[in-house]
């Protein structure tokens, strides 16, 4: 029995440390990746603007999941520009571009898990002498929640970031191929 009672205050130490320590975690966090693109931002930037393009760039698309079902509502470009999508073995989610300045940057909302998880997003263009840097972010608010701030902490950039470096990256080759010809 003292055994038992051992563990069990080890074990309820463990999770008071985990909870104070969330405490110290940013209540909120921001993934980013950027890429230099051969090409003008106009050439790039309706591939953002349009919801209906990003199936063609992203990794979000029936490549991952051949399940995906996209409905969308709204404007066909810009703010109010919805896209809505099911899957069966995905989340079922929505994104709405909530400001978008031509050429220069737009921002949309996304939400998944019917609303539990929400996250916004912002890319921007900036012409260089090299080409146009896109960089492509995602940022949320975590709240007090200890378990979000431990896993944001732990795994978000992991989980994202790869999906935003390959969208990049396919972007990349199509504008760049689209140039040549």
């Amino acid at each position: 029995m003292k055994v038992v009672k051992i563990i069990l205050v080890i074990l309820l130490t463990i999770l008071v440390l985990l909870f104070v320590s969330s405490l110290f975690l940013p209540s909120s966090y921001k993934i980013e990746r950027s890429l230099t693109m051969k090409a003008e931002p106009e050439e790039i930037f309706p591939y953002f603007d349009s919801l209906r393009k990003w199936k063609d760039w992203t990794v979000w698309n029936k490549k991952l999941d051949s399940t995906l079902q996209f409905i969308y509502e709204g404007k066909e470009a810009g703010v109010g520009a919805v896209e809505k999508w099911t899957s069966i073995n995905l989340d079922n989610g929505t994104i709405a571009i909530t400001k978008s300045q031509p050429v220069k940057m737009i921002e949309y909302v996304m939400s998944m898990d019917d609303g539990k998880f929400r996250l916004n997003g912002r890319v921007a263009f900036v012409l260089t002498s090299k080409g146009t840097v896109v960089s492509w972010g995602q940022f949320g608010d975590l709240g007090f929640n200890p378990m979000n701030r431990w896993f944001t902490f732990l795994f978000m950039d992991k989980y994202l970031g790869p999906d935003l470096e390959q969208g990049l990256a396919n972007l990349k080759i199509i504008v760049e191929q689209k140039r040549l010809k």
